[in-house]
């Protein structure tokens, strides 16, 4: 209800406004024609966002459903035409009110069509609720696209003539939206009707708008195969314009999804940007389910070899808020990727990910993890999907969460390695993946750390795109020694020297030695100490080198 709206003033509530305008439409001078001048109808029409038309012909059927019973439809346009000055006026005002779902047919018991106001807007109108009123009509970009979603996307089948009625009515309601304006230009209307389910997707469901809808709901007719392949190309000019972008990797042309960028929301939708970008503040509130708190990360005393020492300490002071605000000033002059892209590669076990989640701990960075075994899917097109998603989730996060977070790419060896020939689903499948994140690269705009054991057969394509890289070896004699002490603090410095001599171990497999003991000690084992640290050594070096033995002779 809006107590403070003009209407009020004149009336004490919406059905003694609709009974006045009740009242003058059926003392109508046609003649005179003096209703058609009536300043007093057009100001109750502003305040509730109709046409004077719409407004006669929605008093006439609430009053006659209040006081009397519901009105004959031809009833209706006879008492209507008093007003209008022909019935052809009410039958289109009519049609629209059933098409928003305002009105509803019923048959009485002599079988005459009678009009009756839909129950929602029923009590609406009886209870004053004028906002409810003034949002019957699809005017926004919100009740346009909740609108089109009811009555295109929702139903089982439409046709092509049900379409341009359907885009005709929207348009003529909003046509002072950027959107209406810009498809304008393209009387094509299929073309329309994807950009709008494209965008109706992305407002009512927060998903993509799958293609092969229109090969399953649209009757299209030939203009279809031919969108079809300006879409598969990248050629349809919203793509071209990178309003709209495929949400996967679309392997098959059946698996095609379109999404909006943030360019595309900024172009076509200014009216709402404000407020999309107040729903966004308010959903990053809080870090999304897969997102690390940093408060959360346990510190961990990390000891590398001097060398990628040196790098990390570099590392760390460069992802430091007020030092990665400078950086980021000075890269985009140098490229299009304005972001801070990092590869951890080399052998396995010698803290590549726990040295990505301190950075980010040190540094009060959430971090975005993604393990890539989790993008990857059985259904042809979704692993191209899902990765795209993932990033196009970590650039809307990164325009609301500061510091910016991290985006961590955990043990992407397959995703790094030279394209291959394509002789599978598999191969086509890797290589679309490997495009998508090229393509990424390219244009990243906030701090990736990407790790991999593989230390050959990087394709250069992604080398050049990786400004930092840091290969890690296994720990070197003195910095061996100090991760023994540190794993197990009771060592003497000469049997964590003879260790670090004797058997040439990863920081993580020391680790690992450092938990089984504490187990075999609970076990109450009675092996001395360090003859058992021995023992366990041998079998950790053993498991780890068993590989070859495998397989016949």
């Amino acid at each position: 209800m809006e107590p403070n709206s003009p209407l009020f003033q004149h009336f004490p509530t919406l059905a003694d406004c609709f009974a006045a305008v009740y009242r003058k439409t059926i003392a109508g001078n046609m003649e005179a024609n003096k209703a058609k001048t009536d300043a007093h109808i057009d100001a109750c029409a502003q305040c509730l966002n109709m046409t004077r038309d719409e407004l006669v012909v929605f008093a006439l059927i609430f009053h006659h459903q209040y006081r009397i019973s519901p009105i004959e439809e031809n009833r209706l346009y006879e008492l209507a035409e008093r007003q209008m000055g022909n019935r052809g006026d009410a039958f289109d005002v009519l049609y629209s009110f059933k098409r928003m779902r305002v009105v509803s047919d019923t048959e009485s018991h002599m079988h005459e069509t009678k009009i009756v106001l839909q129950r929602a807007v029923w009590s609406a109108a009886r209870k004053n609720d004028i906002k409810f009123i003034r949002e019957l009509k699809p005017i926004g970009v919100y009740r346009m696209m909740e609108y089109f979603r009811f009555n295109l996307l929702d139903h089982d089948f439409v046709t092509e003539r049900e379409l341009h009625e359907e885009m005709d009515f929207l348009f003529t309601v909003n046509d002072n939206l950027t959107l209406v304006k810009q498809m304008r230009s393209n009387n094509n209307i299929l073309h329309r009707f994807v950009l709008c389910a494209i965008i109706a997707r992305f407002l009512m469901d927060n998903r993509p708008f799958e293609l092969r809808y229109i090969e399953r709901f649209v009757r299209s007719g030939a203009n279809y195969p031919t969108l079809k392949q300006q879409i598969s190309s990248g050629v349809w000019a919203p793509m071209k314009q990178k309003l709209v972008v495929q949400a996967g990797g679309a392997l098959m042309n059946d698996d095609i999804e379109l999404e909006l960028t943030n360019k595309g929301v900024d172009a076509l939708m200014p009216e709402i940007s404000a407020e999309l970008e107040a729903s966004l503040k308010e959903r990053f509130k809080t870090l999304p389910p897969n997102a690390i708190d940093p408060k959360k990360i346990k510190p961990a005393d990390l000891l590398f070899n001097p060398d990628v020492d040196a790098q990390v300490r570099d590392l760390r002071r460069l992802i430091a808020p007020t030092k990665f605000k400078e950086f980021k000033r000075k890269m985009p002059a140098q490229g299009r990727m304005s972001g801070l892209t990092i590869l951890f590669h080399g052998s396995p076990g010698t803290g590549k990910t726990e040295l990505a989640l301190q950075l980010a701990r040190q540094t009060g960075r959430a971090v975005f993890r993604l393990d890539v075994t989790q993008i990857m899917s059985k259904w042809v097109g979704d692993s191209e999907k899902n990765l795209k998603t993932y990033f196009q989730d970590y650039s809307r996060a990164l325009q609301y969460l500061k510091p910016e977070p991290i985006l961590l790419l955990n043990e992407c060896d397959g995703l790094l390695t030279r394209r291959m020939a394509v002789n599978s689903s598999v191969d086509q499948m890797n290589n679309a993946l490997q495009n998508i994140l090229l393509e990424e690269l390219e244009n990243f705009n906030g701090i990736l750390i990407a790790t991999t054991n593989m230390t050959r057969n990087l394709d250069d394509a992604f080398e050049r795109r990786f400004l930092y890289k840091v290969q890690f070896e296994l720990p070197e004699f003195a910095v061996a020694v100090n991760i023994w002490k540190q794993a197990i603090p009771s060592l003497k410095l000469q049997e964590a020297e003879w260790l670090a001599s004797r058997h040439k171990l990863s920081a993580a497999e020391i680790y690992n030695i450092a938990r089984k003991l504490a187990v075999q000690s609970l076990l109450n084992r009675r092996t001395p100490e360090f003859e058992l640290i021995n023992r366990l050594c041998t079998s950790e070096k053993w498991s780890h080198q068993s590989s070859q033995l495998l397989g016949f002779s």
